[in-house]
């Protein structure tokens, strides 16, 4: 624990940091998101290189929220104020549109290899079949 303490230092209990299993495809390396926590504010910021992993961890932690802030009002407990949630910065949303972009031509190359995969698979059977009945007919039982 003591290790731990150096390591982190004071912002332990104000910072979440995750770090997925997948990597960025640009550089290769592990995607991470972190929580930032202000206890004065009562604020939270989340931040990442990464657009998918943003959009993961926000959209946990603002259904987590929405959940307490309306057990908290059932219960006539909190201070009344409505939960807001908000982002500061403009959303990239060319990067966003890339990465559809691109997922929509590889989809559409998946469908073409598919039905390149099919004609051949095709033309494999005519063949096999006409195979079979030249050998048949050199061979008769």
């Amino acid at each position: 624990e003591e290790e731990a303490n150096a390591v982190t230092g004071a912002t332990a209990n104000s910072v979440l940091c995750l770090q997925y299993w997948c990597r960025d495809i640009a550089t290769g390396l592990p995607v991470d998101c972190s929580i930032l926590v202000s206890k004065n504010t009562g604020r939270y910021r989340i931040q990442s290189t990464s657009l998918s992993a943003l959009c993961l961890v926000a959209g946990e932690l603002t259904r987590r929220l929405k959940a307490w802030f309306k057990k908290e009002l059932e219960d006539g407990g909190g201070d009344g104020e409505a939960l807001v949630v908000s982002c500061s910065d403009e959303i990239p949303f060319q990067d966003y549109f890339a990465v559809i972009d691109q997922h929509f031509a590889l989809r559409e190359q998946l469908v073409e290899a598919n039905t390149a995969l099919n004609d051949r698979a095709h033309q494999l059977r005519v063949i096999e079949k006409r195979m079979l009945v030249r050998f048949k007919d050199r061979n008769p039982s």
